[in-house]
């Protein structure tokens, strides 16, 4: 008797459903294992496909280009130092997180239909800000950050 040959005794079998079953299994076991590795490498958070520069000296942007909703998200923006710098951000920004902390503490903010202003003492050397913001939004976030000129274009995506 034939493996792929339908049989009727002594239980009823279905060959064709069941190779077709076989099959559907098979691409199951493909499709979690490629969601493992993406995961590992950092698609959903925390890796190599999550971390980001944008741009080069004068201004450089560090974040995670995956996030969570459940999760705080972690700016740096390095800049040269040495006079009073202000720090533009834009403001679908504004729309999308709520800041939780700025370090070092700017000496002045302001808010303008271009987004949030922050004015930062002078440094004698570089200047590093970190950005502590909660994001209230899933989706896709596009942002601008600039200083002195040099803007760095962001994108992110929230996860639910």
């Amino acid at each position: 008797m034939q493996e792929l040959q339908n049989r009727h005794h002594p239980i009823p079998e279905d060959m064709k459903f069941q190779a077709l079953s076989w099959q559907i299994e098979r691409g199951g076991w493909i499709v979690f294992g490629l969601i493992v590795v993406l995961a590992l490498g950092g698609l959903f958070g925390h890796g190599a496909a999550s971390n980001a520069v944008s741009g080069t000296a004068p201004l450089t942007v560090q974040y995670e280009r995956f996030q969570r909703v459940t999760k705080q998200a972690r700016f740096v923006v390095r800049f040269e130092g040495g006079r009073e710098r202000q720090l533009t951000i834009s403001e679908p920004f504004q729309l999308n997180y709520n800041v939780s902390s700025i370090e070092p503490r700017p000496i002045g903010s302001s808010s303008s239909p271009d987004g949030l202003n922050l004015t930062f003492a002078a440094a004698d050397g570089p200047l590093t800000v970190v950005i502590w913001a909660h994001p209230h939004k899933f989706g896709v976030t596009k942002i601008n950050i600039g200083s002195a000129g040099e803007t760095r274009r962001l994108w992110s995506l929230v996860y639910p």
